[in-house]
């Protein structure tokens, strides 16, 4: 879970403002929406290579998606993604790390088994580091029509961790502030 603490003040100008701090402790924690995945409509990405920019993927098998549905686009990274980044496994980096990665992305054609996306692939997907899944996709409870203004959105990393130099260096801390 994580704390919020909203908190007035007078700026410079002497006008009150209200501002939120959200904190959070650990590494995963959300607010009012669930998302589910369908794994049971899962498919592999059928392409050695999709380029940043693709709005179309090729799939083993299309059958349970539709024009109009939500889908989400996950990378299934692996060790050797993790290596070819400049070796970030020596900052603690691991591949099953980046599991939940994902992107949500709408379905506005489909032929055979090549889905039309709504918008752009914004990572590379590569076979080599571990290629990529299709899976159905929802919101519960998602919200609409808001609006967020003078928030600021802080994590607690633990500083004991550090390298050798004394350089505080903790990856194992809160990641998503707010998922649009």
């Amino acid at each position: 879970g994580g704390t919020t603490i909203t908190y007035r003040y007078r700026d410079v100008a002497n006008s009150e403002r209200d501002f939120t701090y959200l904190f959070t402790l650990g590494t995963r924690w959300g607010g009012g929406s669930l998302y589910l995945q369908n794994d049971s409509d899962a498919t592999m990405i059928d392409q050695e290579y999709v380029p940043v920019g693709a709005t179309t993927i090729k799939v083993v098998n299309a059958r349970g998606f539709n024009v109009g549905e939500e889908i989400a686009i996950q990378c299934l990274f692996n060790d050797d993604w993790v290596l070819h980044m400049s070796d970030m496994s020596q900052w603690g980096w691991t591949a099953e790390a980046y599991s939940s990665l994902f992107w949500r992305r709408i379905i506005t054609a489909k032929n055979g088994n090549e889905l039309t996306l709504d918008a752009p692939i914004v990572q590379p997907i590569e076979s080599q580091y571990g290629g990529g899944i299709v899976k159905n996709f929802r919101f519960v409870g998602r919200r609409h029509n808001i609006g967020i203004e003078n928030m600021r959105l802080m994590s607690a990393p633990d500083e004991s961790i550090t390298n050798s130099e004394g350089t505080r260096v903790d990856e194992n801390h809160g990641q998503y502030g707010i998922m649009l």
